[in-house]
């Protein structure tokens, strides 16, 4: 599993200090949303980097090539 420190964030919707349980039933889980401001580059090009390192670690899961379609977390909004 990558390691990515980032810079000054925002958190937005915290689970972390109790789980949120899940809308089907599935085991609760801790997380948050974590708000990049859009000139921290480097946090933005090291999460890229990992995500990137991730789908090649994982590729041999999709019968050696990574999806087309393959949602990631990184959204710009």
């Amino acid at each position: 599993m990558a390691s990515v420190t980032t810079g000054v964030v925002r958190l937005g919707f915290p689970n972390l200090f109790k789980p949120r349980e899940s809308n089907d039933g599935g085991k609760a889980k801790y997380g948050c949303m974590i708000l990049i401001p859009k000139d921290d580059k480097a946090t933005i090009t090291a999460i890229k980097g990992a995500i990137e390192a991730a789908k090649e670690r994982d590729k041999g899961k999709w019968g050696g090539k990574v999806p087309a379609n393959l949602s990631t977390p990184l959204r710009d909004g």
